[in-house]
């Protein structure tokens, strides 16, 4: 129950705080990515070119980029999560590659849902509170950024947080 309200209390006040700014979205994954590494985690960051700067909320993204990296590393085990930016389509684009288990057409909509799992067992070790992505769609809705979840071939899912060009300065 803390470990829930503790969620809860953090999103809210990042939500409530923040307001649009500049941001290098490479520097920020690069950061998120730093902080997963103090864990052994097998992130990939596939970032060329300039900095890429976006209008965008800081904390919202960051929270969305987190939660997105860390199931793609909770579910690819000992494979390596690629995360790239891609700018086209009047839209700049955060892409998480994983080799997960993936997830059918039913559970890529189910997911956004609170308190919805996967794995059934409750166990926080294996399967968290139900409430990351949850907490992603809700973000994204709120800033207009759009989230998609799609199967990639060979295995595993794509985890595309989609920026329109509205937001970038």
């Amino acid at each position: 129950m803390n470990n829930l309200i503790s969620v809860f209390m953090g999103v809210s006040r990042g939500f409530h705080e923040a307001s649009a700014e500049k941001l290098d979205v490479n520097a920020l994954i690069e950061n998120i990515a730093d902080e997963f590494e103090l864990f052994d985690s097998n992130i990939q960051l596939l970032l060329e070119g300039e900095p890429l700067i976006v209008k965008a909320h800081q904390l919202a993204l960051k929270r969305i980029i987190h939660n997105l990296l860390d199931n793609a590393v909770r579910y690819s085990q000992q494979h390596k999560v690629e995360v790239c930016i891609k700018s086209k389509k009047r839209c700049t684009h955060i892409v998480i590659a994983d080799r997960g288990p993936g997830l059918n057409a039913a559970q890529r909509k189910a997911v956004f849902e609170p308190f919805y799992r996967i794995e059934s067992s409750r166990n926080a070790e294996t399967g968290g509170l139900g409430l990351g992505l949850s907490i992603v769609k809700q973000l994204a809705d709120a800033h207009h950024y759009k989230i998609s979840l799609l199967p990639r071939t060979g295995g595993g899912l794509y985890s595309i947080i989609s920026i329109p060009y509205t937001s970038v300065p």
